[in-house]
């Protein structure tokens, strides 16, 4: 999530540049250069080996030092005019501009591994794994901008003039684009991800498990370079699949493995992946149609600040039910048997130990292990958590049939 939030800010960075041309300075190629040479100085700083990690070298930095040397790079020294004036496809002029930060971003992420002991081969694998990883975020963007540039051009440039069919189309053709792209980013998630072979022995154990319709979901090998502990479920349909990291296979007792897999398996089971893309899909509906009515049609383009803010809204359902998602999929594992209790609280003790952090799609693992816990000893306490997130699941599904409504309506 951080990855991808720091890519999103990027391209709003470069977007609002794009808007505001006199925030950028002319073109200085000694400091486009420069700029991409300190991030690689950085990479190199944190790389090399020291006694002490670098006092710079925190997870503020890591975040924020892309995005300060990329607007650098755009206004301080006047990148954007590299390619302002060029006539692109949108599949390409979709991101052109995010090709410097992806250069700057890759140096961050070596230096990371490196500091966190990779060797150098090692390092430039997993930084790029985390390239590999936002060009997919990046993807998506330039399909749905081509195909939107494609139905546009079926239309008049003046929405003012459009007859109610144009309209009609022009609703078709936004929200059709998304749809015609998310089955292309199912099927390459995975790999994007890093995920490679199969795993055997732990897809028996799905297989085993599985209580959903269709084929259980496939599990891959995650290669992380042994930095990630973790395990994903991704994919929807007949491409499901559970990818399980080479350090979460490491750390974790086999009992405490099953227990993990069981969680995730709930994922599908509960189709969580499908309510949180509707939900959130809705929430920016519903927020653009709500821009569409207070903004004036007579009025300039509302500007990326209300882009932020449907954006915004959009995380705050996400955010809401996938914690709510969390816990029945915990719930879920636990009730398949008290050796999957045992294991999924061992599991998430020893990852909360590992791997502290701001708790936000996740419950923090100890409050998750408190809560397991608790609904072993409380029936009541676990039913209610399970009416609570199918209310969620509701809610969210509901947010997305608001947000057709609500564009239906400025249409």
């Amino acid at each position: 999530m951080p990855r991808l939030l720091s890519l999103g800010l990027a391209y709003l960075q470069w977007a609002w540049f794009e808007q505001h041309p006199e925030f950028v300075a002319p073109l200085e190629p000694i400091g486009l250069l420069g700029v991409l040479g300190v991030s690689w100085l950085i990479a190199l700083r944190w790389a090399l080996p020291r006694p002490r990690v670098p006092w710079e070298a925190g997870p503020a930095t890591s975040f924020l030092g892309p995005q300060v040397l990329f607007a650098a790079f755009l206004a301080g020294f006047g990148g954007l005019h590299l390619w302002q004036d060029w006539e692109l496809p949108a599949v390409l002029g979709a991101w052109i501009g995010l090709l410097p930060y992806l250069v700057i971003q890759h140096g961050f992420r070596y230096g990371e591994g490196g500091q966190a002991g990779l060797d150098g081969v090692r390092a430039a694998a997993y930084a790029q794994r985390h390239s590999v990883g936002l060009l997919a975020g990046v993807l998506p963007l330039a399909l749905v901008s081509q195909l939107w540039e494609w139905g546009a051009a079926a239309l008049p440039e003046d929405p003012e003039t459009w007859t109610a069919a144009q309209g009609l189309l022009a609703w078709v053709v936004e929200l059709g684009a998304v749809a015609a792209v998310l089955p292309v980013v199912l099927v390459l998630m995975p790999r994007l991800l890093g995920a490679g072979p199969g795993l055997p022995a732990l897809q028996q154990q799905v297989d085993a498990m599985w209580r959903g319709r269709g084929p259980a979901p496939r599990v891959l090998h995650w290669g992380t370079e042994g930095l990630v502990a973790n395990a994903l479920a991704v994919g929807f349909g007949r491409r499901k699949r559970i990818l399980v990291s080479d350090a979460l296979q490491g750390a974790l007792k086999p009992f405490e493995l099953e227990a993990v897999l069981s969680h995730e398996l709930a994922h599908f089971e509960r189709r969580h992946a499908a309510a949180l893309v509707a939900g959130t899909a809705g929430a920016v509906l519903l927020v653009s149609a709500a821009i569409e009515r207070l903004v004036p049609a007579t009025a300039e383009d509302p500007g990326l600040g209300w882009v932020a803010l449907a954006l915004a809204a959009a995380a705050l359902p996400f955010l809401f039910a996938s914690r709510r998602f969390e816990q029945q999929a915990d719930l879920d594992a636990i009730a398949r048997g008290p050796a999957h209790a045992a294991g999924l609280a061992g599991a998430l003790t020893l990852l909360g130990r590992r791997r502290p952090r701001l708790a936000l799609r996740h419950p923090a693992a100890d409050a998750r292990v408190a809560e397991i816990l608790r609904a072993l000893a409380e029936p009541d306490r676990a039913a209610l958590l399970q009416r609570r997130a199918e209310r969620a699941r509701r809610a969210m599904w509901g947010l997305f049939l608001a947000g057709l409504a609500g564009i239906a309506a400025t249409t």
